[in-house]
């Protein structure tokens, strides 16, 4: 759940596709990894990463409204993923980064993405897919994004 320089590069490609001053729901507080100097991005040092992740964001799209869901992120909402999510609203983005594979009833955590997310709005996910030994409970396919998004 952290922004390394490869994320950095790929969200800044989908700038254009990402709505301005939208709402954005993060499934797992993101924080700054520490792999590409803020400042050399434009953005401030700060000591504290998930501020920086939060000004990337703000540098990214400008969201109106972050709201995080994690047990252990300073600002986030404590929830239970496996379990419905109390009513949030809907969102502009939804961000799956790399949260799902550690939650053991991962279909209850794509229902609740699913739910939280706009008619026409935009869902990233993150997840691994091959070679991480040991790093949460499934590794997802490609093919599961195409499918769940075509079903939905």
């Amino acid at each position: 759940m952290a922004i390394s320089a490869t994320h950095h590069q790929l969200l800044s490609h989908l700038k254009p596709l990402l709505p301005q001053g939208g709402t954005l729901l993060e499934i797992g507080q993101a924080n700054w990894y520490g792999d590409l100097d803020p400042a050399s991005v434009g953005l401030s040092r700060k000591e504290n990463l998930f501020e920086i992740a939060k000004d990337f964001y703000a540098q990214l799209f400008a969201p109106k409204r972050i709201v995080s869901i994690d047990l252990h992120g300073p600002d986030a909402m404590k929830c239970d993923l496996n379990q419905p999510l109390p009513p949030l609203g809907q969102f502009d983005v939804v961000m799956n980064h790399g949260t799902a594979e550690h939650i053991f009833n991962i279909a209850q955590v794509f229902r609740s993405i699913h739910a939280a997310c706009k008619v026409g709005g935009l869902m990233i996910h993150e997840s691994p897919f091959t070679g991480w030994l040991d790093h949460g409970f499934y590794c997802l396919q490609p093919t599961l994004f195409y499918d769940l998004a075509a079903a939905n």
